[in-house]
């Protein structure tokens, strides 16, 4: 839950589940008929196809003109479509989402902190440089935090790409400390790692 939070966060047109929940409850079979089916829903669209796999590109052209004529969608226009983009952080900023249990069964905290590298458009080196700092950082992170501070059966930290904003988050479920104790520990182990990399020689880091 926490990770789907920070994902709709992090993209400018994206809704939060609960408020979508509130809007579609105020909404009966009648109403989508008479106010959506009939009047705008899927009149006018664009289709993007990607397709993969064991399928020749005869197949592929079949699958997508079937489609066309079922839905019959008058053409619209790129500039009249939603731009769906990622979230940038100014460098330096940092915010806080807190969502409150809905269940007072469930003591457990989760964390998800969420650092941004920026935007990388098509920058594969430093997709890739990112990616092994991560596998470097995982196994460690898990280490310390789960392993030997015992904090939580959920520790594990990943990169993930959002409309081009790269970001690395760090994620930890507890049932033992606050969330506040968890980014704590999050931050100093970081700092910790950062010092080590610093000092880091080209054999160690092979092995």
């Amino acid at each position: 839950m926490a990770r789907s939070e920070i994902g709709q966060l992090m993209v400018n047109v994206a809704m939060e589940k609960k408020h979508m929940l509130e809007h579609l409850q105020t909404i009966d079979y009648s109403k989508f008929l008479d106010g959506y089916l009939k009047a705008d829903w899927l009149k006018q669209g664009r289709q993007v196809w990607w397709v993969t796999g064991n399928i020749s590109s005869e197949q592929a052209i079949a699958i997508v003109e079937d489609s066309r004529s079922q839905l019959a969608l008058s053409p619209l226009a790129v500039e009249d479509i939603n731009d769906v983009r990622g979230i940038a952080l100014e460098t330096g900023t940092s915010f806080v989402l807190e969502v409150p249990l809905t269940s007072d069964e469930n003591d457990n905290s989760c964390t998800v902190t969420d650092y941004q590298v920026g935007v990388v458009n098509n920058d594969m080196k430093l997709k890739l440089t990112n990616q092994i700092l991560m596998q470097y950082l995982n196994e460690p992170y898990f280490d310390d935090l789960r392993t030997k501070q015992q904090l939580g059966y959920v520790v594990f930290c990943y990169p993930v790409t959002r409309e081009d904003v790269l970001s690395n988050e760090f994620v930890v479920q507890s049932p033992q400390r606050s969330c506040e104790y968890i980014v704590q520990a999050t931050n100093k182990f970081l700092v910790n790692e950062r010092n080590k990399i610093k000092d880091l020689s080209d054999e160690a880091f092979e092995t």
